[in-house]
């Protein structure tokens, strides 16, 4: 997830990963900039929450990428929709 992320902020967005905030994301995504490899990253995403909530025990082992810069690109980049 970390190289997913981190490729798109370098060579799609044209940024520095090490000196970018999320609003400088932000400020720099356009319409269709989700439109290339980033979507595995948000696969990543998904998959990690969902094994959070299905193995608590997992649970802390995950908290661990929940303060890192991309882990919250992603967070902040996905929405949920309830059936």
């Amino acid at each position: 997830m970390e190289i997913i992320y981190e490729r798109f902020i370098s060579e799609d967005l044209g940024l520095d990963v090490e000196n970018v905030s999320l609003q400088d994301i932000n400020s720099h995504l356009k319409r269709d900039s989700f439109m290339g490899g980033i979507v595995e990253g948000f696969d990543i995403y998904s998959l990690i929450n969902q094994l959070s909530i299905l193995l608590p025990d997992v649970e802390d082992k995950i908290s661990q990428f929940t303060e890192s810069p991309c882990y919250k690109f992603f967070k902040n980049n996905t929405g949920n929709v309830e059936i």
